[in-house]
Protein backbone atom coordinates (compact mmCIF):
# COMPACT_ATOMS: atom_id res chain seq x y z
CA UNK A 1 0.00 0.00 0.00
CA UNK A 2 1.17 3.45 -1.14
CA UNK A 3 -0.92 6.83 0.32
CA UNK A 4 -0.34 10.01 0.86
CA UNK A 5 -2.72 11.64 3.75
CA UNK A 6 -3.44 15.30 3.00
CA UNK A 7 -7.23 17.23 3.48
CA UNK A 8 -7.84 15.07 0.61
CA UNK A 9 -6.20 11.37 0.97
CA UNK A 10 -4.58 9.69 -2.31
CA UNK A 11 -4.33 5.99 -2.10
CA UNK A 12 -1.78 5.44 -4.54
CA UNK A 13 -1.98 1.63 -4.70
CA UNK A 14 -3.37 -1.24 -2.94
CA UNK A 15 -2.19 -5.12 -3.54
CA UNK A 16 -3.08 -8.01 -2.29
CA UNK A 17 -1.10 -10.96 -2.60
CA UNK A 18 -3.75 -13.60 -4.76
CA UNK A 19 -4.21 -15.97 -1.54
CA UNK A 20 -5.84 -13.16 0.18
CA UNK A 21 -7.65 -11.92 -2.03
CA UNK A 22 -12.06 -11.90 -1.37
CA UNK A 23 -11.52 -12.98 2.11
CA UNK A 24 -12.52 -9.09 3.37
CA UNK A 25 -8.66 -7.93 4.24
CA UNK A 26 -8.89 -5.81 1.49
CA UNK A 27 -12.03 -3.92 3.02
CA UNK A 28 -9.97 -4.65 6.79
CA UNK A 29 -7.17 -2.87 5.10
CA UNK A 30 -8.88 0.03 3.88
CA UNK A 31 -10.75 0.63 6.88
CA UNK A 32 -7.84 1.06 8.72
CA UNK A 33 -6.78 2.79 5.91
CA UNK A 34 -9.37 5.60 6.30
CA UNK A 35 -9.72 5.62 10.26
CA UNK A 36 -6.33 6.89 9.85
CA UNK A 37 -6.71 9.39 7.73
CA UNK A 38 -10.48 10.74 9.40
CA UNK A 39 -7.82 11.14 13.05
CA UNK A 40 -5.56 13.27 10.90
CA UNK A 41 -8.49 15.09 9.60
CA UNK A 42 -8.37 14.16 6.16
CA UNK A 43 -12.38 14.77 4.09
CA UNK A 44 -11.98 12.78 1.27
CA UNK A 45 -10.28 9.94 0.31
CA UNK A 46 -9.21 9.17 -4.36
CA UNK A 47 -7.56 6.37 -6.13
CA UNK A 48 -7.52 6.28 -9.39
CA UNK A 49 -8.87 2.79 -11.01
CA UNK A 50 -7.26 1.39 -14.31
CA UNK A 51 -10.79 0.27 -15.50
CA UNK A 52 -9.92 -2.50 -18.12
CA UNK A 53 -7.53 -4.27 -15.85
CA UNK A 54 -10.08 -6.43 -13.46
CA UNK A 55 -13.92 -5.65 -13.10
CA UNK A 56 -13.76 -6.83 -9.55
CA UNK A 57 -11.43 -3.73 -8.80
CA UNK A 58 -13.85 -1.20 -9.74
CA UNK A 59 -16.66 -3.44 -7.50
CA UNK A 60 -14.67 -3.53 -4.65
CA UNK A 61 -13.97 0.33 -4.41
CA UNK A 62 -17.77 0.86 -5.58
CA UNK A 63 -18.95 -1.13 -2.69
CA UNK A 64 -16.17 0.66 0.09
CA UNK A 65 -18.58 4.26 -0.83
CA UNK A 66 -16.37 5.16 -3.92
CA UNK A 67 -17.94 6.99 -6.44
CA UNK A 68 -16.65 7.91 -10.08
CA UNK A 69 -15.33 11.43 -10.60
CA UNK A 70 -13.57 11.67 -14.05
CA UNK A 71 -12.10 9.55 -16.84
CA UNK A 72 -8.60 9.76 -16.87
CA UNK A 73 -5.72 7.85 -18.76
CA UNK A 74 -2.72 6.84 -16.47
CA UNK A 75 0.75 6.60 -17.62
CA UNK A 76 2.25 3.26 -16.74
CA UNK A 77 5.90 2.47 -17.56
CA UNK A 78 5.43 3.98 -21.24
CA UNK A 79 1.88 2.62 -21.70
CA UNK A 80 -1.20 4.37 -21.56
CA UNK A 81 -4.12 2.58 -19.59
CA UNK A 82 -7.52 3.96 -19.20
CA UNK A 83 -9.02 4.90 -15.56
CA UNK A 84 -11.28 6.83 -13.36
CA UNK A 85 -10.77 8.94 -10.86
CA UNK A 86 -13.02 7.89 -7.56
CA UNK A 87 -13.67 10.14 -4.48
CA UNK A 88 -15.18 9.49 -1.57
CA UNK A 89 -16.40 11.82 1.49
CA UNK A 90 -15.36 10.17 4.94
Amino acid sequence: MDFKVEKETYLSILILKSDYKSKGIGKLIYGALEKYAKSLESETMRIDVVINYDANVLKFWSSNGFVKFKDIKLNWEGKELPAVIMKKEI
